[in-house]
């Protein structure tokens, strides 16, 4: 049923462009507040209905993100977790060397999905206290995190979703994620709104430095790639749907690092039109 109040969009996507400026503001805090509200009351549910424990509907409603439309962007995270968490379960991805593209200090994401060591890569590390923003974060969730110095410091500290107390330990990594090179093979990465929406006619959907760091068996999880332009056998991939939301298995890695170094266009910083265009093109391709 479509919801009036905000005209049948879906997480993460905008009004359409023909909105006048002096009225988007207002109609865009709407449709904030109402992707919002979709959340908590998903997130409630679940946890009403005893599917998930209210440990890890807590660390549902912490998830966020700096995207742009925050709020449908973030709902969207959540039911992405909620769509892929038992395949990823059985894909092992506690057992993987995983990493978060583009992972500013939202480290709830990939722990929601299972990821258990993560190399969180983002150039925001090396300037500022994004790194020391992260730190804090965590320790808000456990008091006795602890992180290591360096340029490039770990995060350990525990998580306990309802099924005991888990280990987890991240890796900050301030490369830009163009020049990113995996000190060991990738089992999973993550993405959101990164370095793909820009032009990608490899139809791979990680760029190529990121693909030759891939284990034969790695799995993407890649939110912001557009879906209906994958071939997935002709890239050495297959797919894996759930709930409109897709999950990417490497084939044949060489076929997938081949078709990677086709030529790929970095997009510039997002702009308010460009991430309007990113987010028709999910609704258009079936995405949620």
């Amino acid at each position: 049923m479509i919801d009036d109040e905000t005209n049948g969009l879906k997480p993460g996507q905008f009004s359409d462009g023909g909105t006048p400026d002096v009225n988007f503001i207002e109609q865009f805090r709407k449709e904030e507040g109402e992707f919002r509200r979709r959340k908590i009351a998903l997130i409630d549910n679940l946890a009403h209905t005893k599917a998930i424990t209210p440990q890890y509907a807590q660390l549902l409603h912490r998830i966020h993100t700096s995207t742009l439309g925050a709020e449908g962007a973030t709902l969207r995270k959540v039911e992405a977790v909620i769509a892929m968490r038992e395949v990823l379960k059985a894909e092992g991805i506690a057992q993987k060397y995983s990493a978060n593209m583009g992972a500013a200090t939202d480290w709830e994401f990939p722990v929601a999905l299972g990821a258990r060591e993560i190399v969180m890569v983002d150039s925001d590390y090396g300037k500022g206290n994004t790194a020391q923003q992260l730190f804090d974060s965590v320790r808000s969730f456990d008091s006795q995190a602890i992180m290591t110095d360096g340029d490039n410091p770990d995060i350990r500290f525990n998580v306990d979703i309802g099924e005991g107390k888990e280990g987890v330990l991240l890796h900050l990594n301030s490369s830009e994620i163009t020049k990113y090179q995996p000190d060991r093979p990738l089992g999973l990465v993550v993405e959101f709104a990164g370095p793909t929406k820009g032009s990608n006619t490899s139809r791979v959907p990680v760029i190529s430095n990121v693909t030759m760091g891939m284990a034969s068996d790695g799995l993407v999880y890649n939110l912001d790639y557009n879906d209906e332009f994958c071939y997935t056998p002709d890239i050495g991939m297959t797919q894996i749907e759930r709930e409109g939301f897709h999950l990417y298995k490497v084939q044949d890695r060489d076929k997938m690092v081949t078709a990677s170094r086709m030529i790929f266009e970095p997009a510039r910083d997002g702009t308010l039109e460009q991430l309007r265009n990113i987010h028709a093109s999910h609704l258009k391709s079936g995405n949620k």
